[in-house]
């Protein structure tokens, strides 16, 4: 029984010590990004915003608020087109 718990503890080190080492190597080791990109945190104001869609139409319904974060490829409108409508 005594031997159990030797090996035990023994294992819950190595994987403590396995855990810390992977800690500290992405910290000295951060991965690097291309040349013509930038990482940064922040926010981006403006009022002017040029959208490209496959039909023309008008915004029938924004779904999202003033000050919603927004990530890549999230629908912020609806838009009402007689060409959509037809298909």
């Amino acid at each position: 029984m005594q031997l159990i718990k030797k090996y035990w503890l023994a294992i819950v080190l190595l994987v403590l010590v396995a855990v810390a080492g992977v800690m500290i190597y992405t910290k000295l080791h951060p991965k690097e990004l291309p040349a013509n990109l930038v990482e940064g945190t922040g926010r981006i104001y403006g009022d002017l915003v040029n959208l490209n869609t496959k039909y023309p139409g008008r915004i029938a319904k924004l779904t999202v608020d003033y000050g919603t974060p927004v990530k890549k490829g999230m629908a912020v409108a609806v838009l009402k087109s007689r060409e959509q409508e037809a298909q």
